[in-house]
């Protein structure tokens, strides 16, 4: 797919444009959706997309290209689109590279994995040995791989691989508990323990009860800390402040 990244910059430079980058990428990822404690669907996924950036004149253009079969019509097509965008006046280039990228190997045991039913039984069981009369999630196998090239000399290679299980299990409708499992090593990989957590969580949510209105200390589970952190950090870039989408908009030059 190497030659295929840079056949986008090359296409669209010829057609006009001063700065392009391609970045083709491979998604072949498998998943098992379960419900009542048990595989009801799997799913994989063999495709190969491009996330293209373009530049003619200042006006800036960001699309996918879905169909690499017509990758010389859909270039045209963008660049013609760019062609009648405004200019963004504020546009200050690419970064020229080369530059050097941490070599990063996926673990060949996770590439390797096919099957990922034993992985669902565990989390079920984890669950269920806690309390839990009913569970629910999905397991994936993500595997992806980035060929990236620029107009201005940059050309990488990433391959990862990880696996992934979130189980939601229940004791009753209004009791239940969450757990994920999540490593890029087969050896962290640990859905049973995914599956307890949640049953433990689910045990102990059994029968409850209004609480009183007032001031609490908090505890945040990392799930809950990880999103809020997810969040916060998206609205510190710059665009989302710009486009007037921050609420850090106002706080520019202050300590938040």
């Amino acid at each position: 797919m190497e030659d295929v990244s840079s056949r986008i910059v090359k296409k669209a430079i010829g057609l006009g444009c001063q700065d392009a980058i391609a970045d083709v990428i491979t998604n072949r990822s498998y998943q098992i959706r379960f419900a009542q404690n048990e595989a009801v669907i799997g799913n994989r996924w063999r495709e190969a997309t491009a996330s293209v950036f373009f530049v003619y004149d200042k006006r800036v253009l960001a699309s996918d290209i879905k169909d690499l079969t017509q990758l010389d019509a859909a270039v045209e097509r963008l660049v013609k689109i760019a062609k009648s965008s405004q200019k963004n006046p504020d546009y200050a280039g690419i970064a020229k590279g080369p530059f050097r990228y941490a070599r990063v190997r996926p673990d060949p045991k996770v590439l390797s994995l096919d099957e990922g039913g034993k992985y669902v039984e565990a989390a079920i069981g984890g669950a269920t040995d806690q309390g839990a009369k009913e569970c629910a999630g999905s397991f994936w196998k993500y595997e992806d791989e980035h060929f990236l090239a620029t107009s201005n000399g940059v050309e990488a290679h990433d391959h990862r691989a990880s696996l992934y299980l979130s189980i939601r299990a229940l004791v009753s409708l209004e009791s239940s508990g969450h757990g994920i499992a999540c490593a890029t090593k087969f050896s962290q990989f640990n859905p049973e323990k995914a599956g307890r957590k949640a049953g433990r969580i689910a045990a102990l949510a059994r029968s409850p009860k209004p609480g009183k209105a007032g001031r609490y200390t908090v505890v945040f589970d990392p799930l809950i800390f990880g999103s809020l952190m997810d969040q916060t950090g998206g609205r510190l870039g710059a665009w989302t402040v710009m486009a007037g989408l921050s609420p850090f908009g106002k706080k520019i030059g202050k300590k938040v």
